[in-house]
C-alpha cells in the first residue's frame, strides 16, 4: 500500500524540558511507516523529559494508526522520554485497548524440529492421503451437479446461475455448481441458491 501522509504533527516546546505534540488527521495502515519514521526523527531531536502527545485532533485512528502510537510511546521510553497521550477520545481509548501490550513483546514459538525421517515421512504420506480425498471429494460432488443438471435442467435457476457467475466469473461455475447441488454432500444447505425446491 503506498504511503500518504494524510496526518500533520505539530511539535511545541512548553519549557522545563516538556514538549507537546499534536497528531491532527488520519493515522491508519497506508501511512504507519511514513508516521513512525518522523514521529522517531522527533523524539530523536529530544534530549529527555517529557514529552505530551495530544490526539484531540485525530479524525480517524485504525489498530495500525494505535500500534504505531505504543511503538511510539517504547521509543520515547527507550530513550528515557516519560510520554504521556492527552485528550484521547473513546474512540481511540478502545482501539488502543485492542492491541495486546504483552504479545507484542513475546517471542514467537520455535517449531518443533523432528530428526527422526519416519516421522516426517508418514506425516508427509497423510497430508498427501487427506489433500487426494478432498480432491476426490470435490471432484465427485461436481460431477453429481453436474449430472444432475445436465438430465433435470429445470432444476437449475438460471437467473441465480448468472448472478453468481457474474460475482465468482465464469472459472466459478464448477464451484458454484458443487456446493449447492450435492444431495448428501457437506455444502446441501446452499442448494436453494441455484436450484428450486420442490
Amino acid at each position: 500500500m503506498d504511503s500518504q501522509k494524510t496526518y500533520d504533527i505539530h511539535v511545541r516546546e512548553e519549557g522545563g524540558g516538556k514538549t507537546l505534540l499534536s497528531l491532527s488527521g488520519r493515522l491508519e495502515i497506508g501511512n504507519l511507516h511514513l508516521f513512525l519514521s518522523e514521529a522517531d526523527g522527533l523524539i530523536q531531536k529530544i534530549s529527555s523529559g517529557s514529552l505530551r502527545v495530544d490526539l484531540s485532533k485525530v479524525e480517524y485512528l485504525d489498530s495500525a494508526g494505535a500500534l504505531g502510537l505504543l511503538q511510539l510511546e517504547d521509543g520515547a521510553k527507550n530513550r528515557s522520554i516519560i510520554l504521556q497521550f492527552v485528550n484521547v477520545t473513546e474512540e481511540a481509548k478502545r482501539i488502543m485497548g485492542l492491541i495486546d501490550r504483552k504479545a507484542l513483546s513475546m517471542k514467537p514459538l520455535a517449531g518443533e524440529k523432528r530428526s527422526n525421517i519416519i516421522e516426517q515421512i508418514g506425516e508427509g504420506s497423510l497430508r498427501i492421503l487427506n489433500d487426494f480425498v478432498s480432491i476426490m471429494t470435490f471432484l465427485g460432488d461436481l460431477l453429481t451437479a453436474l449430472t444432475r443438471s445436465f438430465f433435470h435442467p429445470r432444476v437449475v435457476r438460471l437467473e441465480d446461475v448468472l448472478f453468481y457467475m457474474k460475482r465468482a466469473g465464469v472459472d466459478g461455475l464448477p464451484k458454484v455448481l458443487a456446493q449447492s447441488a450435492g444431495p448428501r454432500g457437506k455444502f446441501q444447505d446452499r442448494s436453494s441458491w441455484v436450484f428450486k425446491t420442490r
